[in-house]
């Protein structure tokens, strides 16, 4: 009876050996292919994040050649409209010297009226991958000027850029107002009923075009 005891006891430690042995495989299998699952993620990351700055770096090349003689401000924002790199253009559009750009971001160049709605025009590029816009813009003096911006998507998902081409517009605008002003000047001329109703008309419009709070106009009396 003692015998059969011990080879029962023996029996069930040899099934209890076993089975630690089984669970220590299984966990070491478990933990090994836990450790080769993170090896190739680090691998594949280190590789995306060599790529992105990769195409970073040529970005940047290709934005340097093609930009250093344009006349039009152009820059590389980050995904949060950081300035990232800029052409001396823009350095010379805004006031500012090139280091003192590339600590602003591209919000802070717009006239402070106008910097609420770069958020909705940011997620209209991010939608359609561009957009051209018009917008007033500020220098660092403080003086403001119309301009005309295309801003594109670049880069990847995982890394968006964004190309801003800039460009003052304020003697185009000064032509289509003093085009304006002409052809509402000529309407008024040809409508009036006498001398009197034209100058009070002409007198207003010019009032209004050029932000007077008076004008006065001398006839010359005849001889």
């Amino acid at each position: 009876a003692k015998i059969d005891q011990a080879e029962a006891y023996a029996g069930i430690r040899q099934r209890t050996l076993w089975t630690l042995l089984m669970v220590s495989f299984v966990i070491l299998a478990a933990a090994a292919s836990v450790w080769f699952l993170w090896k190739k993620r680090s691998r594949d990351f280190a590789r995306r994040q060599e790529v992105l700055e990769r195409d970073r770096r040529e970005l940047g090349a290709r934005l340097s050649h093609l930009s250093e003689q344009a006349s039009d401000a152009i820059m590389l924002l980050d995904g949060e409209l950081n300035i990232v790199e800029a052409n001396p253009s823009a350095a010379r559009v805004y006031g500012y010297t090139p280091d003192e750009l590339l600590r602003l971001n591209a919000v802070d160049l717009r006239r402070a009226s106008a910097r609420a709605s770069a958020a909705e025009q940011l997620q209209i590029i991010k939608s359609d991958g561009g957009r051209v816009y018009e917008s007033v813009n500020q220098r660092k003096d403080g003086t403001i000027f119309p301009v005309e911006a295309s801003m594109s998507l670049v880069g990847s998902d995982e890394d968006p850029h964004y190309l801003a081409m800039v460009r003052d517009i304020s003697a185009r605008k000064t032509a289509q107002e003093r085009l304006k002003l002409t052809a509402d000047v000529l309407k008024l001329l040809n409508e009036a009923h006498d001398q009197r109703e034209a100058i009070g008309q002409v007198i207003k419009l010019v009032q209004i075009h050029g932000e007077f709070s008076a004008v006065a106009i001398r006839l010359k009396e005849d001889e």
